[in-house]
């Protein structure tokens, strides 16, 4: 019988330049920025927002769901226009 060694993996965290997306009070930093939710094509559920950096003041668009997070640099101001399909596309891109 072979013996199966489990491991501990590392938590992940937020860089320390990035402000949180939400507080506890459930607002976020600078105001309550208006998002969008939407569902891919999993259904997994997804928010999306922007946020700006804390270190050099860029605005990035963030896709959370419950067991992912993606930070996108560059994209359109008419992103909140975009279908449920081309959002879930432009958090693929870095």
């Amino acid at each position: 019988m072979d013996l199966i060694v489990h491991r501990r993996l590392p938590t992940v965290t937020w860089e320390t330049h990035m402000v949180p997306a939400r507080r506890n009070d459930g607002t976020r930093p600078g105001g309550n920025i208006e998002g969008r939710v939407f569902l891919d094509d999993r259904l997994v559920r997804w928010q999306v927002f922007e946020f700006q950096q804390v270190t050099d003041g860029a605005v990035s668009l963030i896709f959370e769901s419950a067991n992912a997070f993606r930070r996108v640099r560059y994209y359109g101001a008419d992103w909140r226009a975009l279908s449920d399909a081309d959002l879930s596309l432009l958090s693929w891109r870095t």
